[in-house]
């Protein structure tokens, strides 16, 4: 066999290894890239979770209810479960459930949201919730708050894969006496 046939060969070879390799590559690695953003998302949800903790729970409540979990919490239900008791879950085609919009929750979280309704824009479910009244503050750094945006990205990880043992990993951190009120006044429903 002379040099340029061996070097065909060689070349044939390894285009055919190729060839083999690169499906099966390809299958790993969208296996492993799902994997990973899986991953990202458990990891957003659990530091979404400390700040709800630590920052939202006053008012929607240990387990993001809300006043449809406690009539003392006066911030709207957040936990699918609870928003579907107060009739806030649309179910779209096909079995899902449209739970909240995030662009619309990120906009109330930077910038705040006004008590009522002054826009006519919430549902009659959503009115029945609506303290006329009360104001939700901005908490978006921007917009005069102490939560940086990718705290926020982290809260919206939450709002759209709530985990209620990451919301009870994080609680567990929370200083007793905080927790506990906060037990109190979900478990008591007393007004603030």
């Amino acid at each position: 066999m002379d040099e340029l046939s061996k070097k065909f060969l060689i070349g044939l070879v390894l285009t055919m290894a190729i060839i083999v390799i690169l499906p099966i590559y390809a299958i790993r690695e969208t296996k492993r890239h799902t994997s990973a953003a899986e991953r990202f998302t458990e990891a957003a949800v659990e530091r979404g979770a400390i700040t709800f903790a630590t920052t939202c729970s006053g008012c929607h409540g240990i387990q993001g209810g809300g006043k449809v979990e406690s009539p003392s919490f006066i911030g709207f239900p957040l936990n699918p479960e609870f928003r579907e008791k107060a009739g806030l879950v649309i179910k779209l085609p096909g079995g899902d459930s449209y739970v909240i919009d995030e662009d619309v929750a990120r906009k109330v979280i930077h910038r705040g949201r006004i008590g009522g309704d002054p826009t006519n824009s919430l549902s009659p479910e959503e009115k029945k919730l609506t303290l006329p009244n009360l104001n939700m503050p901005a908490w978006g750094l921007d917009d005069g708050g102490p939560i940086k945006d990718f705290a926020i990205e982290d809260l919206i990880a939450l709002l759209q894969h709530w985990n209620q043992g990451a919301m009870d990993e994080a609680l567990s951190h929370l200083p007793a006496a905080q927790l506990d009120g906060l037990k109190a006044q979900a478990a008591a429903g007393q007004n603030r």
